[in-house]
C-alpha cells in the first residue's frame, strides 16, 4: 500500500494553493521585465559618455531584480514541492538521497529566504550549528528549513517585542539533532498537539495549514522525526532528528 496522505484536497483548497503561488509568480514576472528593460540601457550606458553614477544605478536595479527573482523562485519551489508530495505516493517522490552537510543546508535555506520582520537583521540570527553529515534529499531538507524559518519570522513579528532565531545542534549515540528556537509569540498549549494535523494553522496570514504536516511527512521519509515545544508569549523550539549513518562493516 502506498503512503498516501489521509486527506483529499477539494477544489477550494487548490484555489488557495494557486492563489498563494500567484503573488510570487507575479513578482518574478515583474522583475524579469525590469531586467529585460534595464539591461539594454546599462549596455548602452557602458558604451557612452553617461556618468558612472547612472551606470551604477542601472546595475543596482538589475541586481535587486535578480535577488527578488531568486527569493520568490524559492517560495514557488516550496509550494510546488508541497503539492507534489501531497498528490503522489511518497516512495515515488524525491528518490535521490545522498550525503548532505547540515551546515550547508542551513546556510542555503537562510540565504534563499526573504525575511520580512526582525530576522531581516543578521544580528538576530544566532547560528551555532556544528556541522554533521546525514543522508537525505536536499530539496526536502531545504524546504523543511525554509518553512520553519518563515514560521519563526512570523511569530517573532507577532510577539510585539524584538526577537531572535537561535540555531544549534546536538547528538547522541544514534541521532543528530538540529534545534531551531525563536523568541517569538509562542504557541498556545491547547493548539500544540494539533500543529502537525493537515489544514491546522495558528498563523493568521496562512489560509491552508499544510506546512508542518508536509515537514513531518518529509522527515519521516528520511527516517527522521520532527517535534515542537513551546511556551506561550516566550518561545518555540523545533527539533529535527536525523539518524546517524551506520558505517558498513
Amino acid at each position: 500500500m502506498t503512503d498516501q496522505p489521509s486527506l483529499t484536497l477539494n477544489l477550494s483548497h487548490w484555489h488557495i494553493v494557486a492563489h498563494e503561488l500567484t503573488t510570487p509568480l507575479s513578482i518574478i514576472g515583474f522583475n524579469a521585465d525590469v531586467i529585460k528593460k534595464t539591461l539594454p540601457l546599462l549596455m548602452a550606458a557602458c558604451g557612452s559618455d553617461q556618468p558612472h553614477e547612472k551606470q551604477k544605478t542601472l546595475l543596482t536595479q538589475i541586481e535587486t531584480a535578480i535577488t527578488m527573482i531568486s527569493d520568490y523562485d524559492a517560495i514557488c519551489s516550496a509550494y510546488i514541492s508541497m503539492v507534489t508530495m501531497l498528490l503522489s505516493p511518497i516512495e515515488e517522490i524525491y528518490t535521490e538521497f545522498k550525503l548532505l552537510s547540515m551546515a550547508t543546508c542551513v546556510q542555503q535555506a537562510l540565504d534563499s529566504l526573504h525575511f520580512k520582520y526582525d530576522l531581516k537583521s543578521k544580528e538576530n540570527i544566532i547560528n551555532q550549528v556544528t556541522d554533521f553529515q546525514f543522508s537525505g534529499n536536499r530539496s526536502l531538507v531545504i524546504h523543511i528549513l525554509f518553512n520553519l524559518f518563515r514560521n519563526a519570522d512570523y511569530f517573532i513579528r507577532h510577539a510585539g517585542r524584538p526577537g531572535q532565531l537561535h540555531l544549534s545542534s546536538s547528538e547522541d549515540d544514534k541521532f543528530f539533532y538540529l534545534h531551531i528556537k525563536d523568541t517569538g509569540a509562542g504557541i498556545d498549549e491547547t493548539a500544540l498537539p494539533h500543529v502537525f494535523e493537515p489544514y491546522f494553522t495558528t498563523r493568521k496570514d496562512v489560509r491552508i495549514g499544510l506546512g508542518l504536516h508536509f515537514c513531518q511527512r518529509a522527515m519521516r521519509m528520511m527516517q527522521g522525526e520532527i517535534s515542537i515545544h513551546s511556551k506561550k508569549d516566550e518561545w518555540t523550539e523545533v527539533t529535527l532528528k536525523f539518524p546517524k549513518i551506520v558505517a558498513a562493516s
